[in-house]
């Protein structure tokens, strides 16, 4: 599914109406998503993240997919709304745009097309990444910036630009990488 079908979807749902009832100043600030190559799906998860101003707060609406309807051929979509504890309170988040859009299935074909590319040999267990923007003087840049985990203790972390549909970043890493002692 795309993001923008994600958005329309909470837009129309009652507990998004109700929570811009109450606060009419929220706006988007951003997007969350994992998607689950190795066990299909079950573990997929997406949010989307709203900024109240006058409260200095963040919510996130959690979207879960069912399938557990009468008619069979469609999704149910619900969402439940979950507020965030901010570390950085004076740090505004940015408003981001609601038209923008990006498949989220396409992120995966993208990224195992790049994998294949650069001749890594583990095997995708799962893609996180969540929506960012940058501020530029021309014109707001949006990116997924996100991490990859690969069977073998393996990592990729990356950074796509949306308009583009392409890598700024790519780098293969190894958890124990991660986790080696800086010398002093």
């Amino acid at each position: 599914m795309n993001f923008q079908n994600y958005f329309k979807e909470l837009k129309n749902s009652q507990e998004y109406k109700d929570f811009m009832k109450e606060n009419p100043d929220a706006f988007l600030a951003g997007a969350f998503f994992i998607i689950d190559l190795k066990f299909n799906g079950k573990e997929n998860h997406q949010s989307l993240d709203f900024y109240i101003p006058k409260n200095k707060e963040m919510f996130s609406f959690f979207i879960n997919e069912n399938s557990e309807t009468s008619n069979k051929s469609h999704k149910v979509t619900d969402f439940k709304k979950s507020r965030i504890d901010l570390i950085d309170k004076e740090n505004i988040p940015r408003i981001i745009k609601e038209d923008l859009d990006f498949d989220i299935e396409k992120i995966s074909e993208l990224l195992q097309k790049k994998v294949e590319y650069e001749k890594i040999n583990n095997s995708i267990q799962k893609i996180l990444f969540s929506l960012q923007i940058k501020i530029n003087v021309k014109k707001d840049e949006y990116f997924l910036v996100g991490t990859v985990f690969l069977d073998k203790m393996g990592l990729i972390k990356f950074v796509i630009d949306i308009e583009e549909m392409n890598f700024v970043e790519f780098e293969k890493k190894n958890f124990f990488d991660i986790l080696r002692p800086v010398k002093k």
